[in-house]
């Protein structure tokens, strides 16, 4: 047992040890709150999208409600195999962009609407195997887009861009444009067959 100079006990030991269980419980609470936050936070933001984008309460809370073409796919417009084809066009055009150093901003403008949504090309100075590689699958790919045409005066190349690169929603009449690029894209990538697709109605 320990004794202080003057003879008393020490509580050294024994005020260590209750700062190191206040401690503990302080964390504890902290960590609590910090579950108690991020559920309300995500309850809020499935309320969002229910109130915004028209989804149920399951589709709200489905990971694929936060990108255009995930909410395309919980409203039936378009498959699973229709949507893993845009989720592999995505990372395409994404590892493009790094490898050009031509990150595409999203369209802010009335203009943007009206002008075919063609990521910009830069070219740059050789680089190794990667940009080769991944210079190679943008090009394919947007011409397996262009291939697909045009309906109704809108390309498929602008409609899919449009949804997939600046995440802005398309009108009703373009999504027959759309659908021939999503459908080309499906049998470019080899992600079918896709028997649902002859179930779903496109509204």
């Amino acid at each position: 047992m320990e004794r202080t100079p003057s003879g008393a006990i020490s509580r050294s030991k024994t005020n260590i040890a209750k700062r190191a269980e206040q401690l503990r419980r302080e964390q504890r609470d902290a960590e609590r709150r910090e579950v108690r936050l991020g559920l309300t936070l995500q309850g809020r933001t499935q309320a969002a999208r229910q109130r915004v984008y028209g989804l149920s309460a399951a589709q709200a809370a489905s990971p694929h409600a936060s990108t255009i073409e995930g909410r395309m796919h919980l409203k039936g417009k378009i498959t699973r195999i229709e949507l893993l084809a845009l989720e592999h066009y995505a990372r395409v055009v994404a590892r493009f962009s790094r490898v050009s150093e031509a990150p595409q901003p999203k369209s802010q403008s009335a203009l943007g609407a009206m002008i075919a949504s063609e990521p910009r090309r830069i070219t740059a100075g050789p680089s190794g195997a990667a940009t080769a590689l991944a210079t190679d699958r943008f090009d394919k790919a947007q011409d397996v887009l262009r291939l697909a045409g045009q309906m109704d005066g809108t390309t498929a190349t602008w409609a899919v861009g449009r949804v997939i690169r600046d995440q802005v929603e398309i009108l009703p009449r373009h999504l027959p444009a759309f659908l021939a690029g999503v459908k080309a894209l499906v049998a470019h990538f080899g992600v079918g067959p896709d028997p649902d697709r002859d179930h779903v109605v496109a509204a």
